[in-house]
């Protein structure tokens, strides 16, 4: 996984993936450069049956679109999509790609990639208070 974790891949058939119950694990950004817009990653985890699959994806947010969106990049996975009942033929590239992206759609992961949008906020904010209060003190000793 590009988080620096390593899962064992886990077999499982595409559609029981697409329509697992997806949680919330992480989600990174950064700004790009003196724009307005971010850029980050997301992962979201599920269970079905005593297994655990990871599902993790880049993203763009752009002021002019209001929404952030899915990168063209290969979404990651711990899971092995099994073509038919062997999981021996795994699924081609391209139906890995789309049973992926099909699951990712069901996510309403927007929502948390703009909470953690609005939360970098609200913490550069209170780290530029406390920054100006410092500047403040240093200017005038007796406030």
């Amino acid at each position: 996984m590009p988080d620096g974790t390593f899962e064992a891949p886990i077999a499982i058939p595409a559609e029981v993936f697409v329509s697992l119950q997806w949680e919330h694990v992480r989600t990174t950004l950064s700004t790009l450069g003196e724009t307005a817009a971010y850029s980050g990653s997301t992962v979201w985890s599920a269970t079905y049956g005593e297994r655990k699959y990871r599902l993790q994806w880049d993203w763009m947010f752009e002021p002019f679109f209001q929404r952030p969106f899915t990168m063209d990049m290969q979404p990651h996975t711990n899971a092995i999509f099994a073509a038919g009942d062997f999981v021996a033929h795994a699924l081609p590239l391209d139906e890995r790609t789309q049973t992926l992206r099909s699951a990712i759609d069901r996510i309403k992961w927007e929502d948390a990639v703009l909470m953690a949008m609005e939360q970098q906020d609200k913490d550069h904010k209170v780290k530029v208070e406390r920054i100006l209060k410092g500047v403040s003190r240093d200017i005038d000793p007796g406030s």
